[in-house]
């Protein structure tokens, strides 16, 4: 093993500097990353992120998603959504749909893409 090899990269250490905590299964976006809480963290603790695999994760209900569409993160109201016009906060193309989910739907199956995203 090369001598400068760190870790696999699928996790992350997270440190809580919001106002509250966050909730296990909860989207962070961390620069053009966005990762999923694998437990709860509480303000200002360390805790994990997955940055990697496949998630159930909330989405804007009135879209319709393909699989394979790729999904921006929606920084205002915590969403997954397709084709945002990105605002402060946003992530677009931060994962990809590895399931179609219909109008109505909460939820959608995302593929995480880390380092893939583009910060507004």
């Amino acid at each position: 093993m090369a001598k400068t090899y760190l870790q696999a990269g699928s996790n992350i250490d997270y440190v809580n500097g919001g106002a509250t905590t966050i909730l296990s299964g909860a989207m962070v976006r961390v620069g053009v990353m966005l990762g999923i809480a694998l437990f709860d963290i509480a303000v200002g603790a360390t805790g994990t992120l997955a940055l990697v695999g496949v998630w159930e994760l909330p989405k804007v209900s009135a879209t319709v998603v393909a699989a394979g569409d790729m999904l921006d993160y929606t920084a205002l109201t915590g969403l997954l959504d397709v084709g945002i016009v990105a605002a402060a906060g946003d992530l677009t193309l931060a994962a990809t749909a590895f399931a179609g989910a219909l109008a109505g739907a909460t939820t959608v199956k995302a593929l995480l893409l880390p380092g893939r995203g583009t910060a507004a």
